[in-house]
């Protein structure tokens, strides 16, 4: 009798492909059984960070058994920033949905410090260094509300006497391009907003002299407190050159682009009271009760959070406090060194 190998093949093949998926559910429920004995037996684990949320708020260990374990800031001793990706961490396991790492701690960071500019990196993130060159984290105290108006300073008072302060926000992408356009804004005084089929010409009814801003990157924080010292305005030919750094074919694109959408950038004239680094925006202060944060829209929005003054008086001061100190890390140091740091 002939053999039919064609029907041989098939169910051979049918029969690899669900060993090979029994296995596979077998694998992950072994291994979730082990996790779940870490657990039990509250063992240490070790990995390496991966990877790091854009607000610094999350992210994920890489551990060479168990793959991809989830974090949450709230769980670490010392505060997310982008420069401890592939730095070494232990941590315990824990479960709620899912397994999850806390007791998330920086393993001696010394022994993988390999070049320059990962020295400066550390000097700018980690104040201390022990004598056993253990690396101390610590997280700047956020000012208390007794201190918040004691301060002799002229922003503040700017703060204090303004009509209104406002929320907008602008997305910030992950690119060097973007950043230098956020420092010629900053060294050129004024930020922007879009206006598509007029839908945002309120702000040159809303916005007057001596208004402050909360100006908040999308996804990342508060990046900036401003002053508005002009009129809301079109971007000017002088600003779009500006705007776009001189490049003649990315103005040429952006008229086109403005043409075809109906849709113009508004300009708005600001004093930088205070700024911070785009990796480094501020998205919650420490202790800090009844946070307001992350509405949607470019338009100019006055929160009724009661404590909302009082909470752009804290950033100000935050802001401020860690640029007067250079405690910042240098981002056009990393950008001209070709780093990650978005």
């Amino acid at each position: 009798m002939a053999i039919n190998y064609k029907e041989k093949y098939n169910e051979y093949h049918n029969k690899f492909w669900k060993l090979h998926h029994t296995n596979k559910d077998l694998s992950s429920e072994i291994s979730e059984l082990k996790m779940k004995l870490e657990i039990y037996e509250r063992r240490t684990l070790y990995g390496k960070i991966k990877m790091i949320s854009v607000g610094c708020d999350w992210g994920l260990i890489t551990n060479l058994e168990y793959g991809d374990i989830f974090f949450h800031k709230s769980k670490c001793s010392f505060p997310l920033s982008n420069i401890l990706i592939e730095k070494s961490v232990n941590y315990n396991l824990t479960i709620t949905k899912k397994f999850e790492a806390h007791n998330v701690s920086l393993e001696n960071m010394g022994s993988e410090i390999q070049n320059p500019f990962d020295i400066l990196d550390m000097i700018s993130y980690l104040p201390t260094v022990t004598a056993s060159a253990e690396l101390s984290v610590e997280r700047s105290v956020a000012p208390t509300l007794g201190q918040l108006t004691a301060q002799d300073d002229p922003c503040l008072d700017m703060i204090e006497q303004a009509q209104d302060i406002w929320y907008m926000n602008s997305k910030y992408p992950d690119n060097k391009e973007n950043w230098q356009t956020h420092q010629n804004c900053i060294d050129n005084g004024f930020v922007t907003t879009w206006n598509k089929d007029g839908r945002n010409n309120s702000l040159h009814e809303k916005l007057k002299v001596n208004d402050i801003i909360a100006w908040y990157a999308i996804g990342r924080g508060y990046i900036a407190i401003l002053k508005v010292i002009g009129e809301v305005c079109k971007l000017t030919e002088d600003d779009l050159t500006i705007f776009k750094r001189g490049d003649k074919k990315a103005i040429k694109e952006h008229l086109e682009w403005e043409k075809e959408t109906n849709c113009s950038i508004l300009k708005i004239s600001v004093q930088y009271l205070s700024h911070c680094p785009m990796n480094n925006c501020i998205h919650e202060l420490d202790g800090f009760q009844g946070w307001t944060s992350g509405f949607r829209g470019p338009c100019a929005m006055r929160p009724k959070n009661k404590k909302w003054k009082e909470q752009v008086i804290g950033m100000y001061l935050e802001m401020k406090d860690k640029n007067d100190k250079n405690e910042w890390p240098d981002e056009k140091l990393a950008l001209e060194a070709n780093l990650v740091w978005f």
